[in-house]
């Protein structure tokens, strides 16, 4: 199950300023609240905020073709699936 429809109350910001050219990067956050399984892992009940991006190509002011990105671990510490690095003791 992809990330949007596993999370409820969710919310993007669009962070970009897109100016007319052939490659562009559209920054944004997602927001949402975990409530259907994502990526094999149950409901955890818990919100999280992750950034991520789209990137795409763009021929005769069409676009031709996109991909997307989401910083997944951020978003898997947030919903208590990983636990965050430790800091290195020095």
């Amino acid at each position: 199950m992809s990330a949007s429809s596993s999370l409820a109350h969710r919310s993007k910001t669009n962070d970009a300023r897109l100016r007319p050219r052939v490659e562009v990067k559209a920054p944004w956050t997602g927001r949402g609240t975990h409530l259907g399984e994502l990526q094999g892992i149950p409901p955890t009940g818990k919100r999280g905020e992750a950034p991520g991006s789209v990137f795409y190509r763009i021929v005769d002011g069409r676009i031709v073709n996109f991909r997307g990105q989401l910083e997944m671990m951020s978003l898997m510490q947030q919903l208590g699936v990983i636990s965050s690095p430790q800091q290195a003791e020095v």
